[in-house]
């Protein structure tokens, strides 16, 4: 969440050290100042160009060359709508109306870019520097009303032994349409059951339209389930999801009963198919 109130010198110059060994370190350093206070206040150019020694001039150039800099605050949420054909052919163009309509009433600074690198996930929008997928006219007005905050990645905890391993994928992908819910709310019915849960964070395995994809781990291979939505979890624990197979011999088990179960991830076609190649450098 962004300080709306500027930064002080000693702020801009924290900002700084955390970023001054990187190459061409300007971009970042403004990125910092822009993320954490909503707007690159003035006051922090000269201090800039000192540290780096650059012209206040280069320094100013560069803030108002692009668009992801701004020397005011913002007068509401900052929603970046995309308008790039593969959103455009999944309805981005009314989202982009709706965006347009509501930005006197909601108080959101509406702009257009053009591809956000999501596009099997449109339409796409970034508000306040969180991408969402998949959004229509309602999500966004929810959307907007959270101020686009998601739950923060949380760091993997150390398994209890004996715990289940759920995989759930935390790229940017999967979290454009809720994979953190997804992970907060399997947290949530995992303590209210007394269930000890070891969540794995993984890469997708890029059938992007089960995203996000659940994957339990269980003795004859992970089962999958997607796509899972933060409000699917409890009844996903209510049909013996964190036991991952029903009880009974062998043979006689088979995948949790679940509209969203999709069986022994190994063993869907479309997977199946696939030969992975990794190569040793």
């Amino acid at each position: 969440m962004a300080d709306s109130t500027g930064p002080s010198d000693d702020d801009v110059r924290a900002i700084i050290a955390e970023h001054r060994s990187k190459r061409g370190a300007l971009l970042p350093m403004l990125h910092g100042i822009q993320q954490r206070f909503g707007y690159v206040d003035q006051r922090a150019i000269p201090v800039l160009a000192d540290e780096l020694n650059l012209s206040e001039a280069e320094v100013y150039g560069v803030v108002t060359f692009y668009r992801d800099f701004s020397l005011v605050p913002a007068a509401g949420p900052i929603v970046r709508v995309c308008r790039a054909e593969a959103c455009q052919a999944r309805g981005g163009e009314a989202l982009a109306q709706h965006a347009n309509a509501q930005a006197i009433s909601n108080g959101t600074v509406v702009q257009d870019v053009f591809c956000l690198g999501n596009c099997a996930l449109g339409p796409s929008v970034v508000i306040n520097g969180q991408l969402f997928g998949q959004v229509n006219s309602a999500r966004f007005d929810e959307l907007v009303a959270a101020k686009g905050s998601n739950p923060a990645p949380t760091a993997r905890a150390i398994a209890t032994p004996g715990a289940v391993r759920i995989y759930v994928p935390g790229d940017s992908a999967a979290r454009a349409v809720g994979a953190d819910e997804v992970v907060a709310a399997i947290n949530a019915e995992a303590a209210a059951r007394r269930v000890d849960v070891d969540i794995v964070r993984n890469g997708s395995r890029g059938m992007l339209w089960l995203e996000p994809l659940v994957e339990v781990a269980t003795a004859n291979g992970r089962v999958a389930y997607g796509p899972i939505r933060a409000a699917d979890v409890a009844s996903l624990f209510a049909a013996g999801f964190a036991a991952g197979f029903t009880a009974g011999s062998a043979s006689e088990q088979s995948a949790v009963q679940h509209p969203l179960a999709l069986g022994l991830a190994d063993e869907l076609p479309w997977w199946k198919a696939q030969q992975r190649i990794t190569f040793a450098r």
